[in-house]
């Protein structure tokens, strides 16, 4: 996604060490947030994004002309997310799509009788800059997790109630990653911030709720992206972030591996 409103899917040319466009479609305003998954369930994947024209774009694949779907809101649409979730009183877990906007609507999305359903919607009150779905309780189902423009990380049940806030008091979170980077496998919250912090939290115990700070640690400028990758040599998880000064950084949790691992269950049982 861009800042002209282009929203592009590239890959890297083999030879010649380039990236060539496949797919482009200009909106107005820029592009705010990207994501791509089969939303549909359909084995092919869709092409979904939010942008400042406050619409959700969903394209059916990497050939598409126009969207397939429109989603209109109030405001833009600023953090969009995909992932497994359990509804109440349903056994089958849905691959939920999850949109935020600058106004606080948080909203739930299925893909429903060929076409998009929103499940539920929640009114947060400040802007949502990120989201994340995963399991953060450790008790084997997917949670949500929201950073707002307020200073907050919120955690949501599927069915949208608010399960724990979380105030961070020195900024405002903008980017998430939820990972375990201890190999204790309970999963951490990492949450980058327009100031430059990185936070790691994590949850020691099962089936629970306590959550708190680990560590954190700052760069020099906001922290845009978060991500990770596994050491080959070592199998360590390292923590990949970077943003507006330009540079990535890559630093692990120096408790790797002295945990005695949690026996988590996994809930999320995925349909063929």
């Amino acid at each position: 996604g861009a800042g002209d409103g282009n929203f592009l899917v590239v890959k890297l040319v083999k030879g010649i060490d380039k990236l060539a466009g496949i797919m482009n479609f200009k909106s107005k305003g820029k592009v705010l947030c990207v994501v791509a998954g089969d939303f549909t369930r359909d084995k092919n994947i869709e092409l979904i994004n939010g942008s400042e024209d406050k619409t959700l774009k969903i394209f059916e694949n990497i050939d598409s002309k126009e969207p397939k779907y429109i989603l209109y809101y109030d405001s833009w649409v600023t953090a969009i997310t995909l992932g497994y979730l359990k509804l109440p009183e349903i056994d089958i877990p849905i691959y939920g799509l999850l949109a935020g906007t600058k106004n606080g609507t948080l909203q739930l999305i299925q893909f429903k009788e060929n076409k998009p359903d929103i499940v539920w919607q929640r009114e947060l009150g400040s802007q949502i800059n990120t989201i994340a779905i995963d399991d953060v309780s450790n008790d084997g189902y997917h949670e949500i997790v929201v950073g707002t423009d307020d200073s907050f990380i919120k955690i949501f049940n599927s069915g949208g109630e608010e399960l724990k806030a979380i105030k961070i008091e020195e900024s405002r979170p903008i980017s998430l990653k939820i990972i375990d980077i201890d190999a204790d496998n309970a999963k951490e919250i990492i949450v980058g911030c327009a100031d430059g912090s990185l936070f790691i939290y994590h949850n020691p115990n099962l089936d629970s709720l306590d959550i708190e700070l680990k560590w954190k640690t700052s760069a020099s400028n906001s922290i845009k992206i978060v991500s990770s990758f596994v050491n080959p040599d070592d199998g360590i998880t390292n923590i990949l972030f970077g943003g507006y000064d330009r540079s990535i950084r890559c630093i692990s949790d120096c408790e790797c591996g002295e945990k005695t691992p949690l026996e988590i269950p996994y809930n999320i049982k995925i349909s063929e």
